[in-house]
């Protein structure tokens, strides 16, 4: 008996994973059943909002309202090591147009289309 079913999902929904799934090593469906366990998981924990996991994708979540336990985890998150193919894929989105980052001076700097830098404003 086969555990894996088959289900119909929007192109462009197929089109994110394949591209996450290179980044984090993934197969497309290993994509897919990560991010609906997140989904499953996130729904199943107590005080968690849609709203709240918006707010944090969209760099607008305050992480004073996290309790000790979860600052840790964000912590431990946060500075993991990556894998080489993250590395891989935060050059690529690192040199692209309009993307911040630190220079070698510790100074916020932006990408510009000609690919040279723009020190930001402090």
């Amino acid at each position: 008996m086969s555990t894996l079913a088959s289900i119909k999902l929007p192109v462009d929904l197929i089109n994110a994973a394949r591209q996450d799934a290179g980044v984090f090593s993934r197969s497309i469906s290993g994509q897919v059943e990560h991010w609906a366990r997140i989904g499953q998981a996130l729904e199943a924990v107590p005080g968690y909002s849609v709203d709240r996991v918006r707010a944090a994708l969209e760099g607008n979540f305050d992480s004073a309202v996290l309790c000790e336990d979860e600052l840790r985890i964000m912590d431990d998150l946060l500075f993991q090591e990556p894998t080489v193919a993250q590395r891989k894929a935060m050059a690529r989105i690192g040199a692209r147009a309009g993307a911040v980052g630190v220079n070698a001076e510790d100074r916020l700097v932006r990408v510009r289309a000609d690919g040279s830098t723009e020190v930001l404003p402090e």
